[in-house]
C-alpha cells in the first residue's frame, strides 16, 4: 500500500460513525480477569490485553460470542514469568459479545474493550 492509499484508508476511516462514536467515548471499559469468562455480551471492539503468565507458559483464546461456541478470533500466549501486552491498532470488532479462555499457568489478563453503541448496531 502506498502513501495516497494509506491516507485514502485513514481518512474513510476517521469519517466513519464507529469511529466518531469510540472518539467521543470518554473512556474504555477493563477489567482483570483470572479465569474463563463472557467479558462482555455486547458486540464491542477490543482494543488492548496484557496476558501475565505465573512459572510456566500461558494461552488466550478470545471469541466473538457468549461461551467458547463461539467464532475464535484470537489466540495469545506467553512464556513464563512474563507479561506481553498485545495492542491492536486495527481493533477487532466482536459481533455477538466477548468471551475469554484462559488455558495452562494463568495469573490473569487486563483486557480494555469498548462496547458497541446500540445507534451504531450494538
Amino acid at each position: 500500500m502506498n502513501k495516497a492509499e494509506a491516507k485514502k484508508v485513514f481518512d474513510e476511516l476517521v469519517e466513519s460513525e464507529l469511529f466518531k462514536a469510540l472518539a467521543r467515548a470518554r473512556s474504555a471499559s477493563w477489567k482483570w480477569i483470572t479465569a474463563d469468562e463472557l467479558v462482555t455480551p455486547n458486540p464491542c471492539i477490543l482494543s488492548y490485553v496484557i496476558l501475565t503468565a505465573k512459572n510456566n507458559n500461558c494461552t488466550l483464546t478470545m471469541h466473538d460470542g457468549q461461551d467458547t461456541n463461539g467464532e475464535v478470533i484470537a489466540v495469545l500466549e506467553t512464556t513464563a514469568n512474563q507479561s506481553r501486552p498485545f495492542a491492536f491498532h486495527d481493533h477487532i470488532q466482536t459481533k455477538q459479545g466477548l468471551y475469554v479462555n484462559l488455558s495452562g499457568d494463568v495469573l490473569g489478563i487486563l483486557i480494555v474493550w469498548h462496547d458497541i453503541p446500540k445507534s451504531l448496531g450494538g
